[in-house]
């Protein structure tokens, strides 16, 4: 059986972290303080950008954030089949798999026991999906919580192609007052939920 280690275990070790994105911004918006974090700690990162999307140029702006955090990058063109990718080593990281259907699907298709989920931003802020975020986190515990510095900001201009998705959100003022990441594990026992 593989047990997932818990945050103080590895930060006492140099660490591997291997953060998937099914789109080319995930990785910014769901754990940049994360990755910035963890890169000042002395750990590695690579991001794994999981390309489904008919914009080339998103694979362009991924390696473009990935170089500026420092962090190790691969690109797949993926399109809209099931993601079947070799994965750099390391503790897999991967999105909690709320609503939309290529964060579901790398989840789904690349699952492991030990696998930790980073909580999809701005799918998680979305009011309508709250009982889906809770019933995603419901056996799970929180392995990192954090609120990322404010210039966390600054490397939204790096996804030009994403313009408009950033300014529907409210990207200024909604996105900054939200920002927050957590990182959860599947918990050491599963909780049942009876309406409660």
């Amino acid at each position: 059986m593989t047990r997932s280690k818990s945050l103080a275990e590895l930060q006492s070790l140099n660490m591997a972290f291997v953060i998937v994105e099914p789109h080319a911004d995930d990785a910014f918006l769901s754990t940049h303080g994360h990755i910035v974090k963890w890169m000042r700690e002395g750990h590695s990162v690579h991001i794994v950008t999981l390309h489904m999307s008919d914009k080339p140029v998103r694979l362009v702006e991924a390696k473009a954030y990935a170089d500026k955090v420092g962090a190790a990058w691969t690109g797949h063109d993926v399109g809209d089949g099931k993601p079947t990718v070799t994965l750099p080593t390391g503790q897999l990281i991967l999105p909690l798999g709320i609503r939309h259907p290529d964060h579901v699907l790398a989840r789904q298709t690349l699952e492991t026991a030990a696998a930790w989920f980073y909580l999809d931003m701005p799918y998680a802020l979305v009011q309508q999906d709250g009982e889906l975020v809770n019933d995603l986190l419901r056996g799970t515990e929180i392995v990192s919580f954090l609120k990322p510095h404010g210039n966390k900001w600054r490397n939204f201009t790096i996804f030009k192609s994403q313009a408009s998705y950033f300014s529907m959100y409210g990207r200024d003022e909604q996105l900054k007052k939200a920002s927050f990441e957590m990182i959860v594990k599947r918990g050491s026992r599963r909780l049942e939920h009876e309406g409660v």
